[in-house]
């Protein structure tokens, strides 16, 4: 394969994991709506969460302290571990910069700037596209865990509207 090729293979994988990341934060915020506006949740927080770490944390007390969700806090906190692992990989590739178009012994090298406090740091790290699949089958399977969590989620609020 040529380095275009290559390169936009790289391109397509970052595409994929954005566009993977997007269905499964969206199955998450429809999860943070019901928890949220349905189930109580309000009450632990009033404003609706909108990052993904906010959601998270949010979810978190909802599954603990909500009674209805209580039966899923073992199952929601294995959506938000393996999506907490996920989400760092994810950050790096899509606000990262690739320094060279061409790999380097089979990888490519990125550049990020980091908020600490009031400051920036930099760094670099590495992404090997022998590692996708491996990244696009987690991806995968955090979108189907959420969706389960998810009508599971709806089918608790469904259930106490209507009693």
């Amino acid at each position: 394969m040529d380095d275009s090729a290559e390169f936009q293979s790289l391109c397509a994988a970052i595409g994929f994991v954005e566009i993977n990341w997007a269905l499964f934060e969206q199955s998450l915020d429809c999860i943070v709506l019901s928890a949220h506006r349905d189930l109580g949740g309000s009450a632990i927080d009033k404003n609706l969460p909108r990052s993904y770490s906010s959601k998270a944390k949010f979810l978190r007390k909802a599954f603990s302290k909500v009674e209805a969700l209580n039966p899923l806090k073992e199952e929601a906190e294995e959506v938000l571990s393996h999506s907490d692992e996920l989400s760092t990989k994810r950050h790096d590739l899509m606000h990262g910069v690739v320094t060279h178009v061409k790999a380097v012994d089979g990888c490519y090298t990125f550049s990020k700037i980091d908020y600490v406090g009031q400051d920036h740091s930099y760094r670099e790290f590495v992404f090997s596209p022998e590692d996708f699949p491996t990244l696009a089958d987690c991806l995968l399977s955090l979108g189907a865990q959420t969706t389960r969590l998810g009508v599971k989620v709806d089918e608790i609020a469904q259930r106490l509207s209507t009693s």
